[in-house]
């Protein structure tokens, strides 16, 4: 019997964390069907939860019906260690940088690996869309975000 491949672990754990945060939203705040505290982790809690079952479904049928893929476990492995740097990365140097450096780093540091021609406009791409996220939040949600210590 074959083992499972990694990429079917993800969607799961997207699957139990999503289900999770619509459960806590819709039974500990209470106020899941309108307006309040706990809509908005209801709604994404919701979303999340569907799209993970969406693609273990999609993951296990490529596991069990189609032919087998070429082991790729290390490299499966290998993404997500750059994630977790990345996520230690952006905790570690947040407070400091600030989200909209911290976050062009990143976003930048993952993009330009993966692209052959025209980095540079890539990266101006990532780091005009990490400053437009830093906008929608901080002007018009009035989410306060990290600006950072140094600057």
């Amino acid at each position: 019997m074959r083992m499972p491949p990694l990429s079917l672990l993800l969607p799961l754990l997207f699957l139990i964390l999503g289900s999770g945060m619509a459960l806590y939203a819709w039974i500990v705040l209470g106020d899941a069907g309108s307006y309040g505290a706990g809509f908005m982790p209801a709604a994404i809690g919701c979303l999340i939860t569907l799209l993970s079952a969406l693609e273990l479904v999609r993951e296990t049928r490529r596991w069990l019906v189609l032919r087998p893929q070429p082991e790729s476990g290390g490299r499966e492995l290998f993404s997500l260690a750059v994630v977790i740097a990345a996520v230690v990365f952006y905790i570690a140097f947040v407070d400091v940088l600030g989200f909209v450096v911290t976050s062009s780093l990143i976003v930048v540091a993952l993009l330009v690996p993966f692209l052959g021609k025209r980095r540079l406009m890539a990266s101006l791409a990532a780091i005009a869309a990490v400053a437009g996220i830093y906008y929608l939040f901080s002007a018009i949600l009035l989410v306060p975000l990290p600006s950072g210590s140094l600057f």
